[in-house]
């Protein structure tokens, strides 16, 4: 995944002027009139607008330190091999849970294994 600041070649931490700047440079570079895509001009025009609302680029500092934290953590429990265990628990309770169900509305003709 590609992060705003990664489509902007700049750091997380870069100023609202160093940001302007990347733009621009970018803007001109993959600008349609100069043979560029206008979708891409258009991507980066919509990430530009949004990182120098200084609400919005707080939303998404937030939310892309927990993308990463989520991250970082599903690849600790698959390097650890829980993630095959809690697997095999996930399904043998949704075996459990679906003998009770059918147990509690009256053996209906669902079978299971």
């Amino acid at each position: 995944m590609k992060t705003y600041y990664e489509a902007l070649k700049i750091e997380e931490n870069a100023s609202p002027k160093e940001i302007k700047k990347a733009y621009r440079a970018l803007a001109l570079k993959h600008h349609p009139d100069k043979g560029g895509d206008e979708n891409n001009f258009k991507d980066l025009k919509q990430i530009y607008e949004f990182l120098m609302d200084p609400v919005k680029r707080k939303k998404y500092d937030a939310n892309l330190k927990k993308y990463r934290e989520e991250v970082a953590e599903r690849e600790r429990i698959k390097e650890s091999g829980l993630e095959t265990k809690v697997a095999k628990m996930e399904i043998k309770t949704a075996k459990v849970e679906f003998k009770q169900a059918t147990i509690r509305y009256g053996q209906s003709n669902i079978k299971y294994r």
